[in-house]
């Protein structure tokens, strides 16, 4: 995932040479939205689909609790919200945001490569994270499978309760993904780029220390 991203922001270096150098098929696809000096519609569009993003990812950390960054353990199998819908909303939030927020930085093609091999390690990681909770939750897990769509969201069929976590550590660990989402939103409206960027900045800042701080903290064996 990191080295998603990694290429994705080198893409924009390439992007930034390719406006200078006029070779259009290098350049952003935020080209296309009209005046280059004010692409609304690819900020508008792009800044929803961070917070949809932001927002689902927000919905499945307070359902599936402290277990979403290794910091503890769920009571069993967590079938209710959006786990009652669909296996991966977290994951399915995390590539909504990669998608949305690469759009604008990088040339047409390479954003649709870069977001098709993400979705790619995504289903991997996923195939392996099953094959890993049916030998540890067994036949309730095996039932989840055959009842819940892996990706695309289904009627929802939930399997037990379970009680929603506290609001504001889901909040802070998507805090980057509202931030850029509602950054672009506001441009997009006309209001001058310097207030709302500074203030992007430090919630961007305040997001990577958060994930830092819980990652540090969580067990060996839970980062990986």
């Amino acid at each position: 995932m990191l080295a998603a991203f990694a290429a994705a922001l080198l893409s924009a270096l390439l992007s930034q040479r390719a406006l200078a150098s006029g070779e259009m098929v290098l350049s952003p696809i935020w080209m296309l939205d009209g005046d280059p000096g004010t692409p609304r519609v690819t900020f508008v569009l792009s800044g929803l689909g961070c917070v949809a993003a932001g927002s689902l990812r927000i919905w499945a950390e307070r359902v599936l609790g402290r277990a979403v960054y290794g910091q503890g353990e769920t009571a069993g199998l967590v079938a209710v919200g959006p786990y009652a819908r669909v296996r991966n909303p977290l994951y399915i939030g995390t590539w909504l945001f990669f998608f949305s927020a690469v759009v604008f930085w990088a040339p047409a093609l390479v954003w649709l490569g870069l977001s098709a091999l993400f979705a790619y390690a995504l289903h991997r990681m996923v195939l392996h994270e099953e094959t890993l909770l049916t030998a540890s939750l067994g036949k309730p897990y095996e039932t989840f499978l055959s009842t819940v769509p892996r990706w695309v969201p289904g009627r929802a069929r939930p399997m037990g309760s379970a009680v929603p976590g506290p609001l504001l550590p889901a909040l802070l660990g998507n805090l980057g993904f509202l931030s850029l989402g509602l950054y672009r939103i506001v441009v997009a409206a006309g209001v001058p780029q310097q207030v709302p960027g500074l203030v992007n900045l430090l919630c961007l800042t305040v997001w990577l220390g958060v994930l830092g701080v819980r990652r540090f903290r969580a067990p060996r064996e839970a980062r990986g």
